[in-house]
């Protein structure tokens, strides 16, 4: 009930329900897209070309570490 409730509302909002798990799971402390894909036996270019969607639509942001210019964190506007 609760997945078929947050699909609606993200369609409500042109979300797709991948886009919508991704901003939730982005708000959350330790996020991290290599994990997130892991846990949804996704890859790594798909979570990225969703996280590249989510910043596109203005809903996250992205930074580059100052510590590793590899590593990304994003955040939820």
């Amino acid at each position: 009930l609760f997945a078929e409730r947050r699909r609606q509302l993200g369609e409500s909002v042109g979300l797709t329900d991948q886009q919508w798990q991704a901003l939730e799971e982005v708000q959350t402390e330790h996020f991290m897209p290599s994990l997130f894909a892991k846990e949804r036996a996704s890859s790594a270019a798909a979570v990225s070309k969703i996280l590249r969607q989510l910043t596109d639509k203005g809903l996250v942001t992205a930074h580059v570490s100052d510590v590793d210019a590899r590593q990304r964190s994003y955040q939820v506007t």
